[in-house]
């Protein structure tokens, strides 16, 4: 085993090879994609109508996404979600307001990407941002 060790390394630097040799990939590693995120279309309810379902989804282009989260950002208090770690769930007990809720991914590599949504519960005459609708 010695000498043909010996041998291959003889006949690198007899061809002139000598030195190492420097891996591209190894000065430059892929960067990792943070995931895309969909929270879903922003919803308006009228009551007596008092849940949704939501269906968020996300993809990694460069891994799997391994969690989903749903968070309350704002809006009346005392609605329930049913899970909150599912892309789709159902949110009850919503009365009279505007919500905002985001959905938030983790992938494989760690990396967090979110979306948000809007729930309008009422008579959309009285909506009083129109404009903070997806479109």
């Amino acid at each position: 085993m010695k000498s043909v060790l010996t041998c291959m390394l003889l006949l690198a630097v007899t061809a002139g090879v000598c030195g190492c040799r420097k891996d591209k990939h190894l000065d430059n590693p892929p960067r990792a994609i943070i995931p895309r995120v969909d929270a879903g279309p922003d919803i308006y309810i009228i009551p007596p109508m008092n849940s949704v379902e939501v269906s968020g989804r996300a993809t990694d282009a460069d891994g799997t996404i391994v969690r989903y989260a749903w968070r309350y950002l704002g809006g009346p208090m005392g609605f329930s979600i049913d899970n909150y770690t599912s892309p789709k769930t159902r949110i009850q007990g919503l009365v009279e307001g505007d919500y905002m809720f985001e959905l938030t991914v983790t992938d494989n590599d760690g990396l967090e990407g979110s979306d948000n949504i809007r729930i309008f519960v009422g008579d959309p005459a009285n909506d009083k941002c129109p404009a903070c609708w997806d479109y």
